[in-house]
């Protein structure tokens, strides 16, 4: 059966055109070491987050850190992760920026879902450092 042409292509943004789950997890392991928590613990923590949202986020907070404020916690992550990505960038996932030469060429519209809040997902796309240069 041959391919038909592509009418449009959507990318989710985390995890499949930039490695944002890396600065995230990095930034919870360092949030938990400044609160005295175990650090592979709050990594652990970050890692089950991956794709959730705040509200389940802070069930599994409380189930991972019962007597530890995840106001004070989310905080100090999101100031963690937003230095990182001032100072380093987000990586591009391998591949991505060939291929979204190749749709613009060939007039294959493209377009992004996420998860993330639109504050701070647009950063990430628009006028960006790249930490590996693309």
């Amino acid at each position: 059966m041959p391919l038909q042409k592509l009418s449009a292509v959507l990318f989710d943004m985390d995890g499949l055109m930039i490695d944002s789950e890396r600065g995230g997890v990095t930034a919870c392991r360092r949030a938990g070491e400044e609160m005295g928590l175990s650090a592979e613990r709050a990594e652990a923590f970050a890692i089950a987050c991956i794709g959730s949202n705040k509200t389940r986020s802070r069930e599994l907070f409380s189930s991972f850190f019962p007597n530890v404020s995840y106001d004070e916690f989310s905080h100090r992550s999101h100031t963690i992760r937003m230095h990182l990505r001032e100072t380093e960038g987000t990586p591009v996932k391998e591949g991505l920026v060939p291929l979204l030469h190749y749709l613009n060429d060939h007039h294959c519209p493209a377009g992004v879902v996420t998860s993330t809040a639109k504050k701070e997902a647009l950063p990430q796309l628009v006028n960006r450092p790249c930490k590996n240069g693309q």
